[in-house]
């Protein structure tokens, strides 16, 4: 990695933003700088205690004057826009925890500032760097099982809602379920068959189990239609059973013209079977770079290739958008990436 990351975190309301910082500064050449969170002070406060940085009540000043050349955030997920773009427009690299917007109106002014600036953003798309998908990537980039026709992507959490901020129970600040959660299954799709979505084709939302919170919805489907013709159902929902050993039994089953694989990030595995092989498991092959090590290396050379491009963050952002707005409306949506 060329160059230093100075970061400031602004921004603290979900632990994955302080869970990517431990990891990164194990990492020569990565220091904080300090902290900003007015709306959750108490984080703030914690943070600046446990990696020993100053908390800023300003966030220009973080942002401007302290020699900071990233910013890092898990801000509530409606808020988090204005950080990235003052961030951006301060000429500072962004990287963010997903959702990266909950409006099409946000993601439109991150994208100009973004152009605008020529700074990186780098969302946490984390499951690009499972050794199970990695793995089947490389395979279905050699042609293994022929061209993708269909992709069906289960994402299952656990919600726990005692242990939840009241912020994730309120549709305008949460953003959605597809959006929040379905994000990640909506950039594999992309990432597996290196196309971009050109439709939703149908979408659905509800609340099937915690009823109890009247404006937030524990499921979600989305069906889109690729560039290439291939199709991809993504499902999500926060109902993975309490005595259940994982967070969620995360996993996905590719259609190929000659083939399919089956994959689950819990178990690391890859299954699969074509013209020419029959069903068996692929050695996992770990990728050359973690999420926490893209994402850094991305903020110290401007040159480095990652493997989520600012693009990549973008569209699958929109992706995740319209599908949640297609849920919401019962609507179908065709897509025109920019």
């Amino acid at each position: 990695m060329r160059g230093e990351v100075r970061i400031a975190m602004a921004g603290l309301a979900h632990p994955h933003g302080v869970g990517f910082l431990k990891n990164a500064l194990k990492h020569e050449g990565v220091s904080i700088v300090g902290f900003y969170d007015n709306d959750n002070p108490e984080n703030a406060r914690a943070a600046a205690e446990e990696f020993g940085a100053p908390v800023f009540t300003d966030l220009d000043d973080l942002l401007y004057n302290q020699g900071a050349n990233t910013l890092l955030t898990a801000q509530i997920n409606y808020a988090k826009p204005k950080y990235i773009i003052r961030a951006l427009k301060a000429g500072l690299g962004v990287i963010a925890d997903k959702p990266m917007a909950t409006t099409l109106e946000d993601l439109d002014a991150i994208e100009a500032a973004a152009k605008e600036t020529g700074a990186p953003i780098f969302l946490m798309l984390t499951e690009r760097y499972d050794p199970a998908v990695y793995t089947a990537k490389q395979m279905i980039d050699r042609g293994e099982i022929g061209k993708i026709t269909s992709q069906y992507l289960v994402r299952p959490h656990r919600l726990r809602p005692e242990r939840r901020p009241a912020w994730m129970f309120v549709r305008q600040q949460y953003g959605g379920i597809v959006n929040d959660i379905g994000v990640h299954d909506i950039d594999l799709a992309r990432f597996f068959t290196g196309s971009e979505v050109k439709s939703v084709l149908g979408a659905k939302v509800a609340n099937m189990r915690f009823t109890q919170y009247t404006d937030f919805c524990d499921t979600g489907t989305a069906l889109f239609e690729m560039e290439d013709g291939s199709v991809a159902t993504v499902t999500v929902h926060w109902m993975t059973p309490d005595a259940y050993h994982a967070h969620g039994d995360v996993r996905f089953l590719l259609e190929g013209t000659n083939g399919f694989l089956t994959i689950s990030t819990v178990e690391k595995t890859v299954r699969f079977a074509s013209d020419t092989h029959p069903i068996g498991y692929a050695e996992i092959v770990t990728p050359p770079l973690s999420c926490e090590e893209d994402a850094l290396a991305t903020m110290a050379d401007r040159s480095h290739k990652p493997v989520i491009t600012t693009q990549d963050s973008i569209n699958a952002t929109r992706a995740a958008l319209l599908a949640q707005k297609a849920a919401e409306e019962g609507t179908k949506i065709h897509l025109t990436q920019k």
